[in-house]
């Protein structure tokens, strides 16, 4: 599914990855998700928020 529809399956991820560091309040924030840099590979940029 990932592969046919990566527009919603990454977003998706992307807002678990935001909502998970959001709920343990961790100093990042979860800035995009990059589908299939690789055929198995996403990448996810994460970023220090301001004030960590």
């Amino acid at each position: 599914m990932a592969q046919r529809r990566p527009d919603i399956i990454c977003a998706i991820h992307l807002g678990l990855m935001q909502g998970t560091v959001e709920t343990l309040r961790a100093p990042l924030t979860a800035e995009s998700l990059e589908p299939f840099v690789t055929p198995h590979l996403c990448v996810a940029t994460l970023r220090r928020a301001e004030g960590a």
